[in-house]
């Protein structure tokens, strides 16, 4: 008995050297991420930039523990990289005006006389909501636009939650995504959007698209960009996607389709802002790249976090508390009141 202990002992202790000498052969996150199953696999450690066996890992923190590939820093494509000028003086605008009744009041008002297409709101849950977007066209920035509306009033956002517990929808561009979004967004496109954005474009083929859109909004969004390009409605190199306060809109499936086709898309986060946390990644929902988080107020000085990893603990996740969330961040983006500022034309 104590002899086959011993030898217990001996071999576990020789398994463990041999692990720790294959996990620091691999010197990049991908490689040594895809080892993470193997018997007592390796961790990449983000802060070390060190590939660690199953003992050295608790040298570094958990949130800063890689054992997923995706989950690997990948900075954004070169040329295609986030900036403040553009999410707060051309994608708030686009986003406040999908608040409203009347969008052309703030394309007129704050982007240089863009001109609506149409704005469709159609019925999308068993209470009689609606989701909404528009499309438009900016000569000045060479762009058309696809921007969705956040969700109005107490019961949608309640059957927006409620709904991402059931079975989540296969989605063409890949992965499965909540059913509330899918219903949401395949009714806007299926009632004029996909044939607005077609006629649009074949009048300005040379033209950017740009799909915007804050919480619900936001995931409608999510969905738009990533299908159009997955139809070849036009090549990824001219889509870009911002979102304000988006939910988790899919699977991690969903999350890695994704971000296999946008060139550019970026998370917009503020401060506390809740709604970014939910649906609950435990109940198989997840975020595609890449979050912009500004843990301030949003004042034009201010400065942001860009996170290169997948959902991970940090940047808005750090520290993720339930009852130390400040809903008003999720109303308000850069220092505006988006559905105010919208309401009143983008002129205050």
């Amino acid at each position: 008995m104590q002899r086959n202990i011993l030898f217990t002992f001996f071999f576990l202790i020789g398994i463990a050297a041999h692990v720790r000498g294959s996990c620091q052969d691999y010197t990049d996150c991908d490689s040594c991420a895809k080892h993470v199953g193997q018997f007592l696999g390796c961790r990449w450690c983000v802060t070390t930039n060190k590939c660690n066996d199953f003992i050295a890992t608790g040298a570094c923190d958990e949130a800063l523990t890689v054992t997923d590939p995706y989950d690997c820093p990948m900075p954004p494509r070169s040329g295609y990289g986030y900036t403040d000028s553009f999410a707060r003086f051309k994608v708030l605008p686009l986003i406040s005006a999908a608040q409203s009744d009347n969008p052309q009041a703030c394309l007129t008002n704050a982007m240089n006389g863009a001109k609506l297409k149409r704005q469709l709101s159609v019925p999308c849950d068993s209470k009689g909501d609606t989701c909404s977007g528009y499309t438009a066209t900016s000569n000045y920035d060479k762009a058309i636009i696809a921007s969705f509306q956040g969700t109005k009033g107490t019961w949608q956002a309640i059957l927006e939650v409620l709904e991402s517990f059931e079975a989540k929808k296969p989605f063409v561009a890949g992965g499965n995504v909540a059913e509330y979004f899918y219903n949401g967004f395949y009714a806007v496109w299926n009632a004029g959007m996909k044939d607005d954005l077609l006629t649009l474009k074949a009048a300005n083929p040379d033209y950017e698209l740009w799909v915007v859109g804050h919480s619900l909004g936001g995931s409608l969004a999510s969905l738009c960009a990533a299908l159009v390009i997955k139809l070849n409605m036009w090549p990824a190199e001219k889509v870009k996607l911002v979102t304000f306060g988006q939910p988790r809109t899919g699977d991690i499936d969903y999350a890695k389709a994704h971000d296999q086709l946008l060139y550019y898309g970026y998370r917009v986060v503020h401060h506390k802002d809740p709604v970014p946390h939910i649906p609950l990644r435990p109940f198989g929902n997840f975020h595609h790249r890449y979050e912009v988080w500004y843990n301030n107020n949003m004042t034009i000085s201010d400065t942001f976090e860009l996170c290169t990893r997948s959902d991970d603990d940090t940047c808005s996740n750090a520290g993720f508390n339930l009852l130390d969330l400040e809903f008003s961040d999720h109303l308000h983006y850069f220092n505006q009141d988006v559905s105010g500022w919208g309401n009143s034309g983008c002129t205050n």
